[in-house]
Parts: C-alpha cells; sequence; structure tokens
C-alpha cells in the first residue's frame, strides 16, 4: 500500500462513522457504536479475528475483569 492509500484509509474509516452517528436515535446508541467500532479496528489492527476475540471476553468475564489490560486486543492470542 502506498503512503497516500494508508492515510486515505486512516481518515476515511473515522469520517464514515461520524457520518453514521448522525443515524442513531440516541447518544448513548452512537457511544455504543463508537466503542464497538473501536475495538474492530483494534482488532484489524493486530490481526486478531475480531469475533473470536469478543467470544473469549464474553467466555471469561471474571478473568478479564481481574486483570484488564491482559485482554487487549494486541495481547488477546496469548490469553487464548
Amino acid at each position: 500500500m502506498t503512503s497516500i492509500e494508508v492515510i486515505t484509509s486512516e481518515i476515511s474509516a473515522p469520517t464514515a462513522v461520524l457520518k453514521n452517528k448522525l443515524f442513531f436515535r440516541t447518544e448513548n446508541g452512537a457511544e455504543v457504536s463508537d466503542k464497538i467500532t473501536s475495538i474492530l479496528a483494534t482488532c484489524m489492527e493486530s490481526d486478531v479475528n475480531a469475533l473470536d476475540y469478543l467470544i473469549a471476553v464474553q467466555r471469561n468475564q471474571l478473568a478479564v475483569r481481574a486483570a484488564p489490560q491482559n485482554w487487549m486486543p494486541w495481547n488477546y492470542p496469548s490469553q487464548a
């Protein structure tokens, strides 16, 4: 990927999220969407399967609450 393509992709994703926020019924709904979008983007950057990650976080809620720093997407494969 060229540097222009990288910059364009990094700008277009947040811009799309901002546009989409206009269509949520509540501010809370928009905030939840922001958090999910952030998790998905972080999984993509960390080469982690987002679905597998989210399932593991749900199945291991006690461990996640005890040590959330160990369950960040970039640490996920070591916890699986």
